[in-house]
């Protein structure tokens, strides 16, 4: 039984294959007839390529990424795109089935995000991960504080007030110190 191995083949298409029979003499070739049509399988598709982020604000951004087209590129006939959002030790995934942009809404202010994209086709073969990107949400304007409030002591008088603790109050900015200003009313 002899064999070739036929590479370099687009994945999910139609072949037919026919041999040809060389002979030295008058009988010259003999050609078999057709193979059974057979269809390629799916192979993994290609690294999604091109990441860029635009439109960052202080909790968004959108990404976009080049679209695989082809067989040869998607491995298959149809793609979808997986985005990984990752942020210290959370990690979040995202299904893009239309399209090559995500919009990200939410985000934490003044804090970086990781992005990867990759392509996954209708036989759940995944690509490897494309490059990583990296941004910095902008910070914003801190929250306005409440009024303190004053107690009378022994000692004087305690002031005391709610601390801007989380990141939409201080605006993703860390609070280095707070700083309390008197004023007499006599005065």
């Amino acid at each position: 039984q002899a064999s070739f191995l036929v590479s370099a083949l687009i994945p999910t298409t139609a072949y037919q294959f026919r041999i040809v029979s060389l002979f030295l003499g008058e009988e010259g070739a003999v050609q078999s007839l057709p193979s059974p049509q057979i269809t390629t399988i799916c192979a993994q598709p290609a690294q999604v390529v091109g990441l860029q982020v635009t439109n960052i604000t202080s909790q968004g951004a959108v990404l976009a990424w080049e679209a695989l087209e082809g067989k040869d590129q998607i491995g298959g006939v149809e793609v979808e795109y997986i985005v990984q959002l990752r942020q210290g030790a959370f990690v979040d995934n995202y299904v893009v089935r239309e399209g090559t942009a995500n919009s990200f809404q939410s985000l934490l202010r003044n804090t970086q995000y990781y992005f990867t994209v990759s392509a996954r086709n209708e036989e759940g073969k995944v690509s490897d991960p494309s490059d990583e990107v990296m941004i910095t949400t902008d910070a914003a304007r801190p929250s306005q504080m409440g009024s303190p409030r004053a107690d009378q002591t022994a000692a004087g008088l305690k002031v005391s007030w709610t601390q801007l603790t989380t990141n939409i109050e201080t605006g993703g900015l860390p609070i280095l110190n707070y700083v309390v200003y008197t004023r007499r009313e006599d005065a």
